[in-house]
C-alpha cells in the first residue's frame, strides 16, 4: 500500500502532466477516458445480465441435498 507522500507525488505528477497539455489535447484525453469508460460500464451491464441469467438457470434446476 502506497503511503499518503506517495500518492501526494502520484496527484502532483497527474497534475503537472495534464496541466501541460493543451486544451485540445486536454478534450482529447477526456474523450480517449470517456469512451473507457463507458466499455466498462457496458461489461458491467453485461456481467450483471449473465449472472441474472446464471441464477434464473439455478433457480429453475430441482434442489438437491446431500
Amino acid at each position: 500500500m502506497e503511503s499518503n507522500e506517495q500518492q501526494q507525488l502520484l496527484v502532483s505528477d497527474y497534475k503537472a502532466h495534464y496541466g501541460a497539455l493543451t486544451d485540445e489535447q486536454k478534450a482529447e484525453a477526456n474523450k480517449v477516458h470517456d469512451a473507457q469508460f463507458a466499455k466498462t460500464l457496458l461489461k458491467i451491464d453485461e456481467m450483471e445480465v449473465a449472472l441474472q441469467e446464471a441464477k434464473a438457470m439455478l433457480s429453475r434446476q430441482p434442489q438437491q441435498t446431500a
